[in-house]
């Protein structure tokens, strides 16, 4: 049986580790074998809304002040390297049922080439970290674009 999914709004602390969106030689089996779980922590979702599924997301960003970007071109004179800001999206689809995770994906922008707290750089990166969500381009073109 498929997973029927309805419109619903649940909330949940969840937490993700980062080490678990990195895929150097310690998680390598991670990347060829996809089995990331949060538990059955979350299977009274399922039994209180009849929700099979839901999708997660968190953001985060770091902002630099203008002083920061100052302070890094004065060190930049003398060698010394700061980072600017970024901002990264993780969203992870749940099985509610099981706890499972059955699709994981992270977008992240250095540089202050995006902020969160922009609608317009959001959705951008909200498009991004969607795009490699399998039977998108399926569901994009059975559904009208917003505003219509």
């Amino acid at each position: 049986m498929g997973l029927q999914l309805r419109a619903g709004l649940a909330w949940a602390p969840i937490g993700v580790t980062g080490n678990a969106l990195v895929y150097g030689s310690t998680w390598s089996d991670k990347k060829a074998r996809f089995d990331y779980t949060l538990g059955d922590g979350l299977s009274f979702l399922k039994t209180r809304y009849g929700v099979d599924a839901g999708l997660i997301v968190i953001g985060k960003d770091q902002v630099s002040s203008s002083g920061r970007k100052t302070a890094m071109v004065v060190g930049a004179l003398f060698g010394v390297s700061m980072p600017l800001g970024s901002s990264m999206l993780i969203g992870g689809l749940v099985d509610f049922e099981t706890g499972d995770l059955l699709w994981l994906n992270r977008v992240i922008t250095v540089g202050g080439a995006s902020d969160l707290r922009d609608a317009e750089s959001s959705l951008k990166m909200a498009r991004q970290l969607m795009a490699g969500y399998p039977g998108l381009k399926a569901t994009a073109a059975a559904a009208p674009e917003v505003g219509e």
